[in-house]
């Protein structure tokens, strides 16, 4: 699997050559192994892509992420046939669909969890966060009483103001979804190589929505993404944001107790979900925040 994360942001030709992408700009060449791509995040309308490389980085599960006229991600590439995909991983995963309680409790796990994440990061900021004990007694099996928006509502005007809203078009809510949109292109890779399909949630049910499933496992991890947000002034949805979120994939959190990189910790929790919901193995979410960069985080910016 690979590693590195690949942001082109000029005019650009991409395309590849005894298994090496050839990054052509109109300054310099630059030869990067197919091998070790994770991510290629193409983030201006002026790139070339040649079939031959988008054919090649699949087939090495690559994400290629695409951004639109505001630098937003607007689509991803994604695998017609994992290796991993058997007739038999499908129809378990559509056993456990069918099975309300199961996804119940997953669902309860993975919001309980999230809140738990949230209320950290606003003790950590010395912000309130007591009243989210009270939200969390009140939570029951599936969030029937929406613990989850209620908390969201307080916590987010408490990290950016009491003006925020989340269905502005500022530049805050930008930097988000951008910051959201990586982990779900990270937990996508994850799922599919395991086997299983992105299109059936435990929660999510749009249909219309490809990554149900995805969407679903990301809540615990969204806080990682607010904290980033949070903690930076800026005033345009800069490259530069857009390069500090995507270096936040090789920033260590704590998963379980064991510090990871967010890209790692991320595989470990969608291959700890998938097996609670197709072997009812034991599962256990607890994201903590640490501040360390891996010495080994490599991406590239061109």
């Amino acid at each position: 699997m690979g590693w590195r994360t690949i942001v082109i942001q000029q005019h650009a030709k991409v395309s590849v050559l005894s298994h090496n992408l050839i990054i052509q700009t109109n300054k310099d060449v630059n030869h990067v192994s197919i091998k070790d791509v994770q991510i290629l995040v193409i983030d201006s309308l002026q790139v070339v892509l040649t079939a031959a490389a988008i054919c090649e980085l699949t087939q090495c599960n690559a994400k290629i992420i695409f951004t639109g006229h505001r630098h937003e991600p607007v689509c991803e590439t994604t695998s017609i046939s994992s290796y991993n995909r058997t007739i038999e991983a499908i129809e378990t995963q559509i056993n456990w669909y069918q099975d309300d309680m199961k996804k119940q409790l997953a669902w309860t796990k993975i919001v309980t969890a999230k809140i738990q994440t949230q209320q950290k990061l606003l003790k950590q900021k010395n912000l309130p966060y007591e009243f989210i004990d009270h939200e969390l007694d009140e939570l029951t099996v599936n969030d029937g009483s929406n613990r989850e928006a209620v908390v969201a509502k307080k916590y987010f005007k408490l990290l950016f103001g009491a003006d925020f809203t989340r269905d502005d078009l500022s530049h805050t809510n930008a930097a988000l979804n951008y910051g959201y949109s990586l982990l779900v292109s990270c937990l996508n890779l994850s799922i599919v190589k395991q086997g299983f399909l992105t299109q059936l949630g435990v929660h999510h049910c749009n249909q219309e929505n490809p990554y149900n499933l995805s969407y679903d496992l990301i809540e615990p991890f969204r806080p990682i993404v607010d904290n980033w947000v949070a903690s930076k002034k800026f005033y345009e949805f800069t490259p530069d944001i857009k390069y500090g979120l995507i270096r936040l994939l090789d920033a260590k959190v704590e998963y379980n107790h064991k510090n990871y990189t967010l890209r790692t910790a991320l595989d470990y929790h969608a291959r700890q979900c998938m097996q609670f919901l197709t072997a009812d193995r034991k599962i256990e979410i607890e994201v903590n925040f640490t501040s360390e960069v891996s010495n080994n985080a490599f991406n590239d910016y061109v």
